[in-house]
């Protein structure tokens, strides 16, 4: 085709599919979440030319949705990069993520600088328009896809064993933030300080973006100001944050990642008793634990576990085995260069890795794991139920819960947590600051 934009289905008839092709969403405005954001038109790259399948754009006529969804439904294999975001828009079960193959090869992401002048001339003089890219000029968003795609070929076809985790990793985090958390907008405005609240909130409800490009595999979550996984707790702008059911339910887990390391080196397994409290037997060398002790033993143990076990506590029998895992995974890292990590990614080998740090990411690694394993299991359960899991925080997760759904929901999501060998808390309250540990859930 001597074209570049595909305007007719006779067109698009003409094309034909090529594996290992590139797309990326053309969305009307970078800036927006997906959720509040529309789909103006597909970038489709083959191994030799770059096309815009349009959807909406004041230049070109425009293909029905469902044209494009079939033309690309008959591709085996599709890249883009980020599979997160096409999901919103399209039917992706066929396009491999690009971003997890990039971290897997180089342990960060590229700085890609795609943006020709005229866009960036739009976007600073006119950011806040929802279809703002419907009116940059055609050639200009096609400039700028080919820039990306040029930045990222080396890559495609380079796929990994691992892309089912990675499909279920993106699966469970989009389920959460597309669910959306209400806030008080006078109570969010005086704590909050965003770029701009078109972006991200719509009808007083505010949505997140978990970035799931991070070297140890362990989501962030900052979109437009708002960092959701450092709100503070004692500022009182947790606040702002309120359910649309009946209330909040936390699950926190119990001492998270010495559970997983325990589960890991075979210690304490089937107990539900707080680690907490069983090292501080060992600390203490004996039975009954004041809540003095039981504190001192906490702050103990996270020095232990991130700081580096002390000799003075290396003849205990869990840290004995934790030493021995550290010396393991060294000698492995060491001698390939690099390490496998629980979600199956590479860890390519740097300079600035030692060995108490390639424990603490393989620890953060193992987290992800159980975090995704545990999080699709209650989003199935909680399917049914009109309660919706709205936010993940590293060792536990926020519940909108409807009452109308019972202690039935909570006895479920119980069970699951108890057969990943896991304990948690579980707190309630009518807003995010107010959680309490209550009586009946207990």
């Amino acid at each position: 085709m001597a074209y570049f934009i595909v305007e007719t289905e006779e067109q698009l008839q003409d094309l034909e599919p090529q594996e290992d092709s590139f797309i990326e969403v053309l969305l009307g405005n970078n800036l927006y979440h997906p959720k509040l954001n529309s789909m103006i038109g597909v970038y489709y790259r083959t191994k030799d030319k770059g096309y815009i399948l349009p959807i909406s754009h004041s230049e070109t006529f425009s293909l029905p949705v469902q044209a494009i969804k079939d033309f690309l439904a008959k591709h085996t294999r599709l890249y883009c990069l980020d599979k997160k975001l096409v999901s919103y828009f399209l039917d992706a079960e066929n396009v491999v993520d690009l971003g997890f193959i990039i971290m897997n090869k180089e342990n960060k992401m590229p700085e890609i600088d795609s943006d020709p002048l005229i866009y960036r001339e739009f976007y600073r003089n006119f950011s806040h328009g929802p279809q703002l890219n419907r009116l940059i000029p055609i050639v200009k968003l096609y400039e700028r896809s080919e820039n990306i795609y040029q930045n990222i070929v080396p890559y495609i076809g380079k796929d990994n064993h691992w892309n089912d985790f990675t499909n279920s990793m993106i699966k469970a985090y989009k389920r959460v933030e597309e669910v959306g958390i209400v806030i008080d907008p006078h109570k969010f405005e005086d704590n909050f300080q965003f770029v701009n609240p078109k972006f991200s909130i719509y009808k007083n409800k505010i949505y997140s973006s978990y970035n799931l490009y991070n070297l140890t595999s362990r989501p962030t979550n900052a979109f437009n100001g708002v960092n959701f996984l450092a709100i503070n707790k004692d500022d009182g702008s947790r606040e702002s944050f309120l359910p649309a059911n009946s209330m909040f339910i936390e699950l926190d887990f119990e001492a998270y990642h010495l559970r997983l390391i325990a589960n890991m080196v075979q210690e304490y397994v089937g107990s539900t008793e707080s680690i907490h409290r069983l090292l501080a037997r060992e600390y203490f060398q004996k039975e009954d634990i004041s809540e003095e002790e039981l504190k001192e033993a906490k702050q103990l143990n996270f020095q232990q576990i991130y700081g580096g076990i002390k000799e003075e506590y290396a003849h205990i029998p869990f840290f004995d085995r934790i030493l021995k895992m550290q010396d393991s995974l060294w000698k492995r890292y060491n001698h390939h260069e690099g390490i496998h990590l629980s979600t199956g990614r590479w860890l390519k080998k740097n300079e600035n890795l030692y060995k108490q740090k390639l424990f603490n990411y393989y620890i953060q690694n193992m987290e992800t794991v159980s975090n995704v394993t545990i999080l699709n299991k209650i989003l199935d359960v909680l399917e049914p139920y009109k309660s919706k899991v709205i936010l993940v925080v590293y060792d536990s997760l926020l519940i909108d819960f409807n009452s109308e759904d019972g202690k039935e929901a909570i006895t479920k999501i119980k069970e699951i947590i108890n057969n990943e060998g896991l304990t948690a808390q579980f707190k309630y309250g009518a807003n995010y600051n107010s959680l309490k540990k209550p009586h009946y859930l207990c």
